[in-house]
């Protein structure tokens, strides 16, 4: 698929926009020469990239553009992709700075439903230890096996460890990070998760990993807000002994008994609301 990068003249005279053709780009990071020579052939003072590729910190991986310089916003970092970020040129005489769009609530409930629809077919595998040299995918292909559902390598789109190390072990050093898959379809998401919940209890001495067994857990991929607002969900329901506490699909529910009202919780007010208190802080969870 070709990408291209709207250039814009900013000539009080003649504003125009120009479509600076790349070609199949595969990054800003593939160094290009094509982006340098379209560049200069142009009187180009803002070049905008609708995909750069690039994640945080690689900004040096990008063309060098004499007498420009780059402004660059990544793809966040939970969004597993390819593609992605968003990128502009601009020339040095040029004073450009990058503004924060204002906050409205309703628009940041609305990114982070469909951020969390990105994530449909993905599983996170939690408490599981991590070896040297580990290849996660083969890991994971294990694991599936050992909880009876049987998966092909073709099934996995990406298998990788992400997040903060974490004690697995008190009393030893021993960190591991979570394992988080990305699978063809959501419904084989959902067979592995209700697998784990049949097998619950499994370790990981079923998957021959020689370190002391640890129990692990299966559970949907939540995008950070969403990982925030579950742990303050679980929290509430704890100290107000309400029983039940889920997701399914990337919402959040909470129950305080059978035959009692569910309700589903997507934001601090919510949970506000339900339990009849202030606001609640999200407090911080891995």
């Amino acid at each position: 698929m070709s990408k291209a990068a709207m250039a814009i003249c900013l000539d009080a005279k003649r504003a125009h926009l120009r479509q600076a053709k790349r070609g199949k780009a595969g990054s800003l990071g593939s160094k290009d020469d094509n982006l340098a020579v379209s560049v200069s052939r142009n009187d180009i003072d803002v070049l905008a990239i609708n995909e750069t590729w690039l994640r945080a910190g690689e900004e040096g991986r990008a063309p060098m553009l004499p007498g420009y310089r780059l402004q660059h916003i990544p793809r966040p970092p939970f969004v597993r992709s390819r593609g992605g970020g968003v990128g502009f040129y601009t020339k040095q005489n040029i004073n450009a700075r990058t503004l924060v769009h204002p906050e409205d609530p309703q628009h940041k409930l609305d990114i982070n439903v469909r951020e969390q629809d990105i994530l449909q077919s993905d599983i996170e595998i939690s408490n599981l230890p991590e070896v040297a040299g580990e290849n996660p995918t083969q890991t994971f292909m294990v694991l599936a096996t050992r909880l009876g559902v049987s998966l092909k390598h073709e099934e996995v789109v990406f298998a990788e460890r992400i997040g903060r190390m974490v004690e697995i072990n008190k009393g030893e050093n021993k960190t591991s990070l979570r394992l988080v898959v990305r699978l063809s379809r959501r419904q084989l998401r959902d067979e592995l998760i209700q697998s784990a919940r049949v097998r619950r209890g499994a370790t990981s001495a079923d998957l021959g990993i020689d370190l002391p067994p640890q129990r692990f857990y299966a559970s949907e991929r939540l995008t950070p807000a969403n990982r925030k607002l579950f742990y303050s969900a679980r929290e509430a329901a704890r100290n107000q002994q309400w029983k039940f506490t889920w997701t399914k699909r990337g919402r959040i529910y909470i129950r305080q008994g059978e035959g009692k009202p569910i309700h589903n919780i997507r934001s601090d007010d919510d949970l506000a609301r339900v339990f009849g208190f202030g606001s609640v802080g999200s407090a911080s969870e891995g």
